[in-house]
C-alpha cells in the first residue's frame, strides 16, 4: 500500500482503507483549503525587490517557501485595496434619509449643483 506497512495482526484491510481515505481527504482539505493555494498554473516572473526588502524575506521566509509567501503577500495586498475601493464605493453612496424633509433637502442639493454645472457650461 504505497510504503504503508501493515502490522501482521490487522485482519480487517476495509477498515486501514477507509481510515487511510479518510486522512487523504482530511489532508487535501487542509492543503488546499488555504485561500491561495488554490490549484492551478504557476507563472514564472522576474521582480526587483529593494535590498532591504531581499535581506527581510532572506532573514525570516524559508528558501523553499518565498514563492508561496510572496503569493500569498501579493493576494493579502489585492484583498486589502479591494476592501478599501469597497469602502470608498460605500462611503460615496447617497446618505440614508430618515424623513421626507432630508429627502428633500438631499435632493434640493443635487438640482442646486446641476443647476450651477449647467450654467458653468452654458446650456
Amino acid at each position: 500500500m504505497n510504503g504503508i506497512q501493515l502490522s501482521p495482526l490487522t485482519k480487517n484491510t476495509s477498515t486501514i482503507s477507509s481510515n487511510l481515505s479518510t486522512m487523504l481527504d482530511i489532508h487535501t482539505i487542509i492543503v488546499y483549503s488555504r485561500v491561495y493555494m488554490i490549484p492551478s498554473p504557476v507563472s514564472r516572473i522576474n521582480i526587483s525587490l529593494s535590498e532591504d526588502v531581499l535581506m527581510m524575506l532572506k532573514k525570516y521566509v524559508p528558501e523553499r517557501g518565498l514563492s508561496r509567501f510572496l503569493t500569498e503577500a501579493a493576494g493579502e495586498k489585492i484583498d486589502r485595496m479591494k476592501r478599501e475601493k469597497a469602502l470608498k464605493t460605500l462611503l460615496a453612496a447617497p446618505p440614508s434619509l430618515r424623513s421626507f424633509g432630508d429627502a428633500r433637502t438631499y435632493i434640493h442639493r443635487l438640482r442646486r449643483g446641476d443647476e450651477k454645472r449647467l450654467k458653468r457650461l452654458g446650456i
